[in-house]
């Protein structure tokens, strides 16, 4: 499997940590000892006791909240559990001429809107990395070595056409999520489908819910919701620091 092969992420029990570091209290032993009746070995034993920092705790806080809530939500609006990333760049490839149509400014981006939006605001150092929804960090880095060598390696993307991004900034800010958002379009509008044939033909029960009846089939709009609200879900279970 090479290093883009599907990708699982099975349950990870977080590692056992004391959080509690204070010494005992005085209700933990008779009330006629004072703290010089403790031995040097408990007093050893409190002081070896594993600190835990404040990103370590946020990180088990965030783990928690993902097996808790987020993971399972995420599963139940269909979000991908298993994800083959070594099928993304051809299906990137297929998608190419829309994506220069975005460099061209003949097919419309939100994200390339976003992002320039964003420079005249806050400037060039602070505008902020889009994020491609449930693929995730790993799903960003697989987009960004897949959209470097379509647009940076063949030098085919220059700064003229950009500006005043750079074009690995364009890259990054524009092109990684609108593929992305088109990943999720293609995703959800098999998945429709699917459920469609397996309904005999109907609508599936959430797009009924959605109040769109036709032909199933998603819009980047529709996409762009999903993208925004599977942050999260991505970060968790596609994330490229557990990729084996």
């Amino acid at each position: 499997m090479s290093a883009h092969g599907e990708s699982s992420v099975q349950g990870r029990p977080p590692s056992v940590i004391l959080l509690d570091d204070s010494p005992p209290s005085a209700g933990w032993a008779d009330q006629d000892e004072d703290e010089d009746s403790f031995s040097d070995s408990e007093t050893e034993t409190t002081l070896s006791r594993p600190q835990i920092s404040l990103l370590e705790k946020f990180e088990l806080c965030r783990i928690h909240l993902a097996e808790e809530s987020t993971v399972p939500q995420g599963l139940k609006k269909n979000y991908p559990e298993s994800i083959n990333f070594d099928e993304i760049a051809e299906r990137v490839r297929r998608m190419e001429s829309e994506l220069w149509g975005i460099v061209h400014r003949t097919v419309p981006s939100v994200y390339l809107d976003h992002a320039l939006e964003n420079y005249r605001r806050m400037g060039v150092r602070r505008a902020r990395h889009p994020h491609p929804g449930y693929y995730g960090s790993k799903g960003s880095a697989v987009l960004f070595e897949i959209l470097s060598q379509i647009f940076l390696e063949s030098r085919l993307l220059t700064r003229k056409m950009v500006g005043p991004q750079r074009p690995v900034e364009f890259i990054q800010k524009v092109l990684i999520p609108e593929a992305g958002l088109r990943l999720i379009a293609e995703d959800q509008t098999l998945l429709w489908k699917r459920q469609s044939a397996d309904q005999g033909g109907s609508v599936p029960k959430e797009r009924q819910e959605k109040g769109t009846v036709d032909e199933p089939f998603c819009s980047l709009e529709e996409a762009q919701e999903i993208m925004m609200d599977s942050v999260e879900f991505g970060n968790y279970i596609h994330d490229i620091a557990l990729s084996r």
